[in-house]
């Protein structure tokens, strides 16, 4: 009883902690992640099946991707974009309205009810690497491109907000689905100086698993945080902490909501 009588009280006051997500919260990766998983799908198309795929990917059914758990790295939603264009060729039907009736949650599933196996998932992440990484792909992740001699689409991003205010009032942590490398170009990007302890990443803990946050908010030493993220796996990644700690309190706000956001001296750009 007094836990949730501290929690009620909490929640009436401002938190000391703000947690972010990177993609699609502090960066815009439109043209880079999703960028790359549409290429990617493209690519493999052109690779694998050596034909046209019956629609092109796009921005509008990555973000409805998005919205169902378990589609939090570029190669999940490329891969998941390659399953449905199998799974509608010949068919004639949209791929957003079906998409919605599979209410996939996970790659897995989502095999599962379009009955299609992918075999080839590392050649679709090597693929995703590569696009991304570019020329910095060996730094990034350890080998060179064989595919895409291009620039990578991680120099495509931009900031999405003037988070400078905020960081001389709360206390800042990273949860996000990026690896270490990857989250260091996206700081540099939002000239965001972190102790690395209050950063968690991919080779850590993968969202919506809750120890992630449950690590940060006690790195920060903070009883009262909020996570802002912009997918289903951020939302549920709150909940499952929730549902195992009471405290610290930790809330979940979607970037969304601006009015949220503006109350915490966060800026859009």
């Amino acid at each position: 009883m007094k836990d949730l009588k501290r929690v009620a009280s909490l929640r009436k006051t401002l938190p000391k902690a703000l947690i972010f997500d990177i993609d699609g919260t502090l960066l815009d990766v439109k043209s880079s992640f999703y960028a790359t998983a549409i290429e990617a799908s493209k690519i493999w198309w052109e690779v694998c099946e050596r034909t046209s795929p019956p629609f092109d990917g796009n921005l509008i059914l990555i973000e409805k991707l998005k919205t169902f758990p378990g589609f939090n790295d570029d190669w999940d939603v490329s891969i998941a974009i390659i399953l449905l264009q199998k799974y509608l060729q010949g068919k004639g039907a949209d791929p957003i309205e079906t998409l919605i009736k599979l209410k996939p949650q996970g790659l897995s599933d989502l095999e599962k009810k379009t009955g299609i196996t992918l075999e080839n998932k590392s050649f679709i992440r090597k693929i995703c690497m590569e696009i991304y990484g570019g020329r910095e792909c060996e730094k990034l992740y350890g080998f060179k491109p064989s595919v895409w001699n291009k620039e990578g689409y991680w120099q495509r991003e931009r900031p999405l907000f003037d988070i400078s205010k905020a960081t001389k009032t709360f206390k800042i942590g990273i949860y996000t689905g990026r690896t270490w490398p990857e989250t260091r170009n996206a700081l540099f990007l939002l000239n965001l100086r972190l102790k690395r302890r209050f950063i968690v990443t991919a080779e850590e803990y993968k969202k919506p698993d809750p120890r992630g946050l449950f690590k940060l908010v006690h790195e920060l030493k903070v009883n009262h945080a909020v996570f802002i993220g912009d997918s289903e796996d951020d939302r549920l990644t709150v909940l499952n902490y929730r549902k195992i700690f009471k405290l610290p309190f930790i809330d979940f706000i979607h970037v969304k909501d601006i009015t949220y956001l503006k109350s915490f001296g966060l800026e859009k750009i």
